[in-house]
Order: C-alpha cells, then structure tokens, then sequence
C-alpha cells in the first residue's frame, strides 16, 4: 500500500506536464521530426484527454497526420474527433481538414458534402472561392455520362 502510492507520486513527479508535452511537439515539428510529433501529440491526448489545449492538438495531429505522414484516415479520425468537442475555436481548419481528408481517399460524395458544411458555418472562408470551385468539380457529371440509364 505505502509502495504504490510512492510509486504514484513518483510517476507524477517523473511524467511530463501537458506544456512540456506540447513545447516538445512544437520543438520536433520545427525540426520536421513528424513521426515524433505524432507520438507526442498521442502522449499528450492520452496523458491529459480534457487538458484546455487537447482539443487543439487533435487539429494539430489531423494536419500532420495528413500533410506530412500522408496518412488521410488517421487525420479524418483526429479532425472529426474534434468537432465532437463542445467548444471549437478552430472549428473552420477542422473542417476543411476533413474535406482534405476525404478528397485524399477519394471518397467525392462524402469531400463534397464536407466543403459544404463548412462553407456553410463559415462563408467568408479565405478559401471560400477554391471550395466553391471544388464543389461544382465534385457535380458536374463525368465526361461520358449523360445521365441517362
């Protein structure tokens, strides 16, 4: 009994703050050390899942997950993971996030319906033409189909 809550307080003592965590994330992402980035990012949701900061790191994971390590399904479960969070400041880059995402696994119907749930929250986007434009690529019919059966 007294052993294990000495070895508790030593894991609290030993174990990372949820700052350290992220300032080690933010030192190897500068040092586009992204695999590592991913592991940190991981500990740090793992470690502290409602710390104020963690919902952000999901958006922080996603946009790694997808850009640099070019893994879209891992990125969609961390974008989605945070618009499940009740409070979402970085509610836009989340769901274009999401739309990136879906475009990179090649799922159309569901990237479409992403662009425009987001133009839909958010109309004055920066990239609000580009998506506009994406969405009437993602309708047009096919060259050959005439919509006929």
């Amino acid at each position: 009994r007294v052993l294990a809550k000495v070895l508790r307080a030593i894991e609290q003592v030993a174990a990372p703050t949820a700052a350290q965590l992220l300032r080690e994330a933010q030192t190897l992402r500068a040092q586009r050390q992204w695999q590592a980035v991913v592991d940190t990012y991981r500990r740090l949701l793992d470690a502290f899942p409602v710390a104020a900061h963690a919902a952000a790191v999901e958006v922080s994971l996603g946009d790694v997950l997808l850009r640099e390590l070019r893994e879209p399904e891992a990125a969609l479960t961390s974008f989605r993971a945070y618009l499940m969070q009740a409070e979402t400041p970085a509610d836009e880059e989340a769901h274009l996030g999401v739309a990136l995402a879906l475009r990179a696994l090649g799922r159309s119907d569901e990237e479409r319906a992403a662009i425009e749930s987001l133009l839909a929250r958010h109309p004055l986007t920066v990239r609000a033409e580009e998506l506009r434009a994406r969405v009437r690529t993602l309708t047009r019919p096919s060259q050959g189909d005439t919509g006929r059966e």
